[in-house]
């Protein structure tokens, strides 16, 4: 009997002193009884400094009340829900702890307390991550809801300006005044496809791709405006694979991070871009919230300039922040480039420190792990053209959809200066309406992706598909993200127009599709 007791005895030792958590027990006095080796390795402390002594004192001076309070509780038999307290270490820092306590009986007799402690700062720090992407995706949304009203503002406006610049009477002198617009008019567009891509809101074209040459081709754009002032060292994998992504974002997230890089160093220094193949197993990262199993190329840019705090380091994703003076920077570069990253389905991550620069990390998905290339696609990002061509003439019959008045008159104008017959609706109802007493004159339906009367536009072309398969649709929106996953429309018949955009980009599109 005795030699089992002792066995049980050792085992509870053995188990209390190869815990990794903190076990403890006090006394009904609040004395620290005992402590295993645990405590030691997380505080920095021995044993014997708090052995005999009470408890309140090893907490934060703000967490004793609460401390004390729980403890009466414990003591007349109550039990608690786990609580969070700040105990001190050796050094004067406090660490976060998770602990649960309960009574500790004998004979039904409560002589103390005993409890566990957990080091919670790996915990707290992924919660803190991920509360600041919940924020910026907050923020991403508000940002593509706005860009999307912008984007009909720009429609409306760039669509009368290029009917403006096609009258060769005007005077030079207003054709300048006019072309000074529309090149400013073409910045705000630039800008609102910024305001996109943080909201994750812009339908990609990926292909597979090099990411050396998206590199050297950076390098090249970027090499000459830098001066001697600013050096660059290379450090590739020689054996990288190619990554799956849209090549045109790809080198907006590169040039964004460079340009960053040369703006920390304002004496000139060095940056170093670095590539190398990376597997993430499937184990939770510890890291960053947005790490996911996987094969990745980890694509580092690297500086040797002032380097961030701790604060700056918990902002440089915000939308609009920056650490320029006004007039300088938008504060929208680094909220781009993650927005970018995250629809390819990568992350990104940041190492600095003041005085000692700073390390950007972005995890490109290896080959084909992102999703199927989505339906043809025909942007505007492009300079606006004010040239004809003549077979955009027609006399084709369509069926225009758009809510918003403004671009629905401007649609209606334009492609009536072009000779088509045209059918409009300001929802999907009334394009049904339409579509019931002339369908069998309509070649083609123009309509908006987003529109009221819970029929939206894929909806309506769905619908009209059903009576005329072959039937050929352009869609149009300036909030594009939901086009992506629609497979079933990717076909030769369907045209993807992105607003903003010109007459001539609207009417070289129609062509383009009622000529194929």
């Amino acid at each position: 009997m005795e030699s089992k007791v002792h066995n049980a005895e050792e085992l509870y030792r053995s188990l209390v002193n190869g815990a990794r958590d903190s076990i403890f027990s006090l006394s009904t006095g609040g004395l620290i009884l005992s402590l295993n080796p645990a405590f030691e390795n997380m505080t920095g402390w021995e044993r014997s400094d708090w052995l005999d002594k009470p408890f309140p004192p090893i907490l934060h001076p703000d967490d004793r009340h609460r401390a004390l309070e729980i403890f009466r509780h414990t003591l007349e038999g109550k039990l608690s829900p786990s609580f969070e307290l700040r105990v001190l270490c050796r050094g004067g820092d406090f660490l976060p702890m998770e602990f649960k306590v309960t009574p500790q009986r004998v004979e039904n007799r409560i002589i103390g307390v005993l409890g566990i402690g957990r080091d919670i700062r790996d915990r707290q720090l992924l919660e803190d991550q991920l509360r600041r992407v919940e924020r910026l995706e907050s923020v991403g949304h508000l940002a593509a809801g706005v860009a999307q009203d912008f984007n009909n503002l720009l429609t409306v406006q760039q669509g009368h300006l290029s009917l403006l610049l096609m009258d060769k009477t005007l005077p030079q002198s207003v054709q300048d005044s006019l072309r000074q617009i529309q090149g400013s008019m073409e910045q705000g567009t630039a800008l609102v496809q910024q305001l996109l891509m943080i909201g994750q809101k812009q339908v990609l074209q990926p292909e597979s791709m090099d990411l050396h040459g998206v590199i050297g081709l950076v390098r090249h754009k970027l090499g000459a405006s830098f001066g001697e002032s600013v050096g660059w060292e290379l450090d590739f994998d020689q054996d990288l694979p190619r990554i799956w992504a849209d090549p045109v974002q790809v080198e907006q997230v590169l040039i964004n991070l460079v340009l960053n890089a040369r703006d920390a160093m304002p004496a000139g220094g060095g940056i170093l871009l670095r590539t190398r193949k990376e597997g993430v197993n499937d184990e939770p990262s510890s890291t960053h919230p947005e790490a996911r199993p996987g094969r990745f190329c980890r694509l580092t840019v690297a500086d040797a300039g002032v380097g961030m705090s701790e604060e700056i380091l918990q902002r440089i994703f915000e939308p609009f922040f920056t650490t320029k003076t006004v007039g300088e920077s938008m504060g929208l570069g680094l909220a781009t480039a993650r927005g970018i990253v995250r629809k390819h389905g990568g992350w990104v991550e940041v190492e600095s420190q003041l005085g000692k620069g700073t390390q950007i990390h972005v995890l490109w998905p290896i080959g084909g792990e992102v999703a199927t290339e989505p339906p043809s696609v025909v942007s505007d990002l492009e300079n606006s053209s004010t040239e004809t061509h003549s077979k955009e003439l027609g006399g084709e019959t369509l069926l225009v959809v758009e809510d918003q008045e403004a671009v629905r008159n401007l649609v209606e104008q334009v492609l009536a200066h072009y000779g088509y017959k045209v059918f409009s609706a300001n929802n999907g109802m009334e394009a049904l309406k339409i579509w019931e007493k002339h369908g069998d004159h309509i070649d083609l339906l123009f309509t908006d992706l987003v529109m009221p009367e819970n029929l939206t536009g894929m909806k309506l072309v769905e619908l009209l598909r059903e009576k005329r398969p072959s039937l050929k649709v352009i869609i149009t929106s300036g909030y594009s993200a939901e086009l992506a996953d629609q497979k079933s429309l990717n076909n030769d018949n369907l045209r993807f127009l992105q607003k903003p955009y010109s007459a001539s980009k609207l009417v070289e599109v129609l062509r383009d599709l009622l000529d194929s």
